[in-house]
């Protein structure tokens, strides 16, 4: 299994540096991440690698994702 690690401010958020982690790893059938994960630019760059992305979605967002 492949481990990433980056060192990022106290201020970053998980969602913005996600894409950065995901980037050169192998294609994987699924992404589980936490709801500070959920964003559409996330989703998307996981389904352009032919994965899927189980990340429940924030309470107040009005168009909510399925989960697998």
């Amino acid at each position: 299994m492949p481990i990433r690690l980056l060192i990022t401010e106290g201020k970053a958020s998980d969602k913005t540096i996600a894409p950065q982690l995901i980037e050169g790893l192998p294609p994987a059938k699924a992404l589980v991440a936490d709801k500070g994960y959920d964003s559409w630019p996330l989703v998307a760059l996981i389904a352009r690698t032919g994965g899927s992305a189980n990340i429940p979605t924030r309470r107040h967002v009005k168009n909510k994702r399925g989960l697998m």
